[in-house]
């Protein structure tokens, strides 16, 4: 409380109230689309490319 109160005072900001949802909005995970097994250009991991025996 004695952080909030000195940044408040030191930065001359005022209180916002962040709402009685605030941690409960901040805890859902944004909308995203499920990411697609057949598109491995956003895979963690990727198999092994073969390489030419053209040496």
């Amino acid at each position: 409380m004695l952080i909030t109160a000195w940044h408040m005072l030191s930065n001359h900001i005022d209180y916002k109230d962040l709402g009685p949802d605030h941690f409960r909005i901040a805890q859902t995970p944004p909308n995203r689309p499920a990411a697609s097994s057949t598109n491995s250009s956003n895979s963690a991991t990727k198999p092994p490319q073969q390489q030419s025996a053209d040496v």
